[in-house]
């Protein structure tokens, strides 16, 4: 599997790929992302080039420049996306909103679409879109206390036990089994990343006049139907201006009759972007870079300008989703590439096993990319990965409130400072993962919930924030406590003391472990990000001189 973005003027499209041969396009349903066709792409690929894009707003890839995006604009973007990948004419595959758009986009574009595959065509009636727009469609609005995603993972979760998911009565129940654990929590993540905007192609899909559009469209259109689907009531009634045709209810069984259907379409051939490079990076630039087997992802805040980036190594555990506003203020002064860790987040590399093997991973991944490292930056339990990179590279050090603390501590770590994130049908996992983020900003360690391990400011408790750090630990929630283990295996204190030259240790307002570390660790306080940014900028700068 490849994963990449594609650039599209201001936007970014990211996909997941995998195979070779005639391009199939999956487009998924709302309000998830691509990954929802993991299975599906898993037997594509075995027959054609299978290319899974997150709808704009959903996933991975920025919203579209609209205040009210409709299925044609997001049409005209399939298009858009088309052209970046060097394909004339593809198929195109969508699941209900997906579905929806494949149509408009053959409708709208026929030259370019040599068969639009629908599994699971919406159809609704005024009222009935009426409905939905106004009354299923609630908005995600994180609150102190992460009520919000109990309520998300069950609002999901029922949306396999009865269709429409709020209309909870024995006439609305879902002819189909519930989904597997780790394809809910999957779901629930990818509404979580979108937040509310998981709302904008939904509408869309809610406002769209699907019948005038089958009708309208000259190019081979084919209307399936799975038992067990929410959309299979209504398959019947869909008017045969294109044929029909019922699959099985199996997800991989249904993905080789589709393969069949597939197959009698000729389609162009696309280009392989090529490898993410460092010269090409443009200003806010995205990026999955290779590596072993996976991908790690990254992201450039500000401008590339001939200096040598600051590379900042995303929060361990977390990602970037957490710290974007922080790192928008240090690119002010320097531009940032930032890098989340192997495991981490959208770095999807399988477990490195140890705080060494992921730097090593880090440092390959980025001269790969053909990225220099003159100056890294570790936050928080990423010190540790940063204090490795600079030791094999001869590169500057900046810790941003590192975890220093003494042996005997880190001992009692390993066997507390932890938290089981392991999916569970039930979703007792996901007030654990916001009462960890929530409760390291209240006591040092968080575990230790007594007056004298109060911080002694409050900050960081913004909702939407805390939302963000949560979503970043959803992403591959199994990899939180092996992560955290690593941490505490690492001597960072040990080899923070051996490194002194070219080292710079920070200390935030709200740096959680400043008591807790060892005695005699020299730090310079700052306070906020813009005013770390400058001190950054003016230690490069002195070195470059």
């Amino acid at each position: 599997m490849r994963r990449g973005y594609l650039r599209i003027g201001d936007r970014h499209v990211h996909y997941r790929r995998t195979g070779r041969g005639s391009a199939v396009i999956l487009l998924h349903a709302s309000p998830v992302s691509g990954a929802m066709f993991l299975e599906q792409l898993a037997v594509f690929g075995r027959h054609f080039d299978a290319i899974a894009i997150d709808t704009p707003g959903y996933g991975l890839s920025t919203p579209l420049d609209h205040q009210k995006p409709e299925i044609a604009d997001y049409a005209d973007a399939v298009v858009e996306t088309l052209d970046a990948l060097g394909l004339d004419r593809a198929i195109l595959h969508g699941r209900h909103t997906g579905a929806s758009i494949a149509v408009e986009t053959a409708r709208r574009h026929p030259s370019r679409v040599a068969l639009a595959l629908c599994d699971g065509y919406p159809v609704f009636t005024s009222g009935e879109s009426e409905r939905y727009l106004t009354q299923y469609l609630v908005p995600v609005e994180p609150q102190w206390d992460g009520s919000h995603l109990a309520f998300w993972w069950l609002r999901y979760r029922d949306q396999h036990v009865f269709w429409p998911w709020d209309l909870q009565q024995t006439a609305y129940r879902a002819d189909t089994d519930l989904p597997d654990v780790n394809f809910l929590h999957r779901g629930f993540t990818q509404i979580m990343m979108a937040g509310d905007g998981y709302r904008t192609a939904y509408a869309a899909a809610f406002r769209h006049d699907s019948i005038p559009a089958l009708k309208e469209t000259r190019t081979p259109v084919m209307l399936t139907a799975r038992p067990g689907d929410s959309l299979y009531a209504v398959f019947a009634t869909v008017p045969e201006f294109h044929p029909k045709r019922e699959l099985p209810r199996d997800t991989i069984e249904a993905a080789h009759a589709e393969v069949a259907i597939m197959q009698t379409v000729p389609a162009s051939t696309g280009s392989e972007p090529s490898s993410p490079s460092w010269r090409d990076a443009q200003p806010d630039g995205r990026f999955m870079l290779p590596c072993g087997e996976g991908t790690l992802h990254a992201r450039l805040f500000g401008t590339p300008d001939g200096r040598p980036p600051l590379v900042v190594v995303a929060p361990l555990p977390g990602g970037i989703g957490g710290i974007e506003d922080d790192l928008s203020e240090i690119a002010r002064s320097w531009p940032v590439l930032a890098v989340e860790a192997p495991g981490q987040a959208d770095s999807e590399t399988g477990d490195p096993g140890s705080i060494q093997t992921s730097a090593a991973w880090i440092r390959q991944a980025l001269d790969a990319f053909g990225c220099p490292i003159r100056a890294v930056m570790g936050w928080e339990g990423s010190a540790a990965l940063a204090l490795e990179m600079a030791a094999a590279t001869g590169a500057t050090a900046f810790l941003v409130d590192p975890p220093a603390v003494p042996p005997a501590l880190r001992s009692e770590f390993l066997d507390r400072y932890t938290a089981d994130l392991t999916p569970h049908v039930d979703g007792r996992h996901v007030p654990v993962a916001w009462s960890l983020v929530r409760d390291e900003r209240l006591w040092a360690p968080f575990y230790e919930r007594v007056r004298s391990a109060a911080l002694p400011s409050v900050s960081g408790l913004d909702a939407a924030l805390l939302h963000r750090k949560a979503v970043d630990l959803f992403k591959q929630p199994t990899m939180l406590a092996p992560a955290l283990a690593q941490l505490w295996r690492y001597p960072l204190a040990e080899r923070l003391a051996e490194r002194r030259a070219d080292t710079i240790v920070f200390a935030m307002p709200q740096d959680r472990f400043a008591r807790l570390c060892v005695d005699g660790l020299s730090r310079r306080s700052v306070d906020g990000f813009t005013s770390l940014g400058a001190v950054v900028a003016d230690a490069l700068s002195r070195r470059s001189a």
